[in-house]
């Protein structure tokens, strides 16, 4: 689990811990470089964090040692414009489509489509809740983590 006292910051592409007033960065060096978005755990996957970088995601833990390690990367279709954690899925805002991915299969669910030309991802867990709001197009839709793939 994170201290209190401590910030996970992305600034030029690199995301560090920092501390909370100094912002000096704690460890041995940053967390990872090349991030273009990055997401904190909520739920069973509190005190880990998600990296976007280009077309994957990388998955980071604390050591028992106290360092960040990666803990798994995943390839995915295009790249990243919105990220939310919760448990063991990953719910992905892309530039045509919102998905949500299963960290334990692999398996990704298309949940709705998105038109590039008017509307940017955005993706908000609700705190306390097992739900995830979505933005789609002027309105907002609220989903359950635990949507199923319909077949």
């Amino acid at each position: 689990m994170l201290e209190p006292s401590c910030v996970v910051a992305m600034c030029d592409n690199t995301v560090s811990l920092c501390h909370a007033t100094s912002l000096e960065m704690l460890g041995s060096g940053p967390i990872a470089t090349g991030a273009a978005l990055l997401c904190l755990g909520r739920g069973a996957s509190e005190g880990k964090i998600c990296v976007a970088k280009k077309k994957s995601l990388h998955f980071f833990r604390i050591s028992e040692e106290g360092a960040w390690e990666e803990e798994k990367e995943m390839a995915v279709p295009d790249t990243p414009m919105a990220l939310e954690w919760h448990g063991s899925q990953v719910a992905v805002g892309y530039k045509r489509e919102y998905c949500l991915l299963s960290l334990d299969s692999g398996e990704s669910i298309d949940v709705f489509p998105l038109d590039a030309k008017t509307a940017m991802p955005m993706l908000c867990a609700i705190p306390s809740s097992d739900e995830l709001l979505l933005r789609l197009d002027k309105m907002g839709i609220f989903l359950k983590w635990d949507i199923t793939a319909s077949r």
